[in-house]
């Protein structure tokens, strides 16, 4: 199973509606489920664009560090022409986010294999987890 570590509030803004990608500068080969692992940094950027952009504030003391959902991978497209750090990056094109009790796990850039130590920990329906996204050499 993969992960993806994107920093806060990018976590919080696709759990709550207010955004139904992400934004990463690499491109997948595979379809399919995946999780979201909110980093312990904070995209300064992206909060700054939020409160201009809707009209609910950004709750204080957002969990970071750790697995906090899922979501499906449905396509992906290059260059975004505007939105929040719009400057050449792939659009993930997400549906079907959401949130699971958060599971405490370092992350890291890109999708990054769950170490199978800690896929026990993680609660999610049985039919998303047979399709979650794995590649050969993962420890799943």
């Amino acid at each position: 199973m993969r992960a993806i570590t994107i920093q806060q509030p990018w976590p919080w803004a696709v759990l709550n509606g207010h955004l139904d990608y992400l934004m990463e500068p690499f491109a997948p080969k595979a379809r399919g489920y995946f999780l979201i692992h909110a980093g312990l940094g904070w995209n300064w950027e992206l909060e700054s664009w939020l409160m201009e952009n809707i009209d609910q504030p950004i709750p204080p003391g957002l969990p970071q560090g750790r697995i906090v959902a899922y979501a499906k991978l449905i396509g992906m497209r290059a260059k975004p022409e505007h939105g929040p750090m719009a400057h050449g990056r792939m659009i993930f094109r997400i549906t079907d986010i959401t949130e699971i009790p958060h599971v405490v796990m370092v992350g890291r850039r890109g999708l990054w294999p769950v170490p199978r130590q800690l896929q026990p920990q993680i609660v999610i329906p049985a039919h998303v987890r047979l399709k979650l996204l794995s590649y050969p050499g993962d420890e799943t």
